[in-house]
């Protein structure tokens, strides 16, 4: 799923008393990565964590584009609005740092998710697929 030319979006804030912890990375990219902490009463309740497409290729073109790798809530917290709020946080930061393209990806299968990300901004670009090949001995 993609997100072109994406722009700042007003957070809608939680009801729980979270806190949102950053941390930049250095990566491959000319932008860092990013990783965002949701913190309740000093316990890390999710993560939403992005890279650089930089990090997989040297073109200029995909420098101010970013992947985001993973959005997890943990359970009991999840449907309280805090997996949006903590996604648009991080792609806000983003934004600030420099980045102006978001990708995602999911299953195909996973209807919950393309409902969730579409709502934020992402749209279908393509579809892929993933072969196994089991090796014997």
């Amino acid at each position: 799923m993609d997100w072109d030319n994406y722009q700042l979006v007003d957070l809608n804030t939680p009801n729980l008393p979270i806190r949102v912890d950053s941390e930049t990375l250095p990566g491959r990219g000319i932008l860092p990565n990013l990783k965002n902490y949701a913190v309740l009463n000093g316990e890390r309740i999710g993560t939403c964590s992005i890279v650089s497409c930089g990090s997989y290729a040297d073109q200029d073109v995909v420098q101010n584009r970013l992947f985001v790798v993973g959005l997890y809530i943990d359970d009991p917290y999840q449907g309280q609005g805090l997996g949006a709020y903590l996604l648009q946080k991080t792609l806000n930061d983003a934004y600030e740092i420099g980045y102006r393209h978001a990708a995602i990806s999911t299953a195909m299968h996973n209807a919950r998710a393309f409902v969730f990300y579409t709502n934020y901004g992402f749209s279908v670009s393509d579809w892929t697929y993933g072969w196994v090949q089991r090796l014997t001995p």
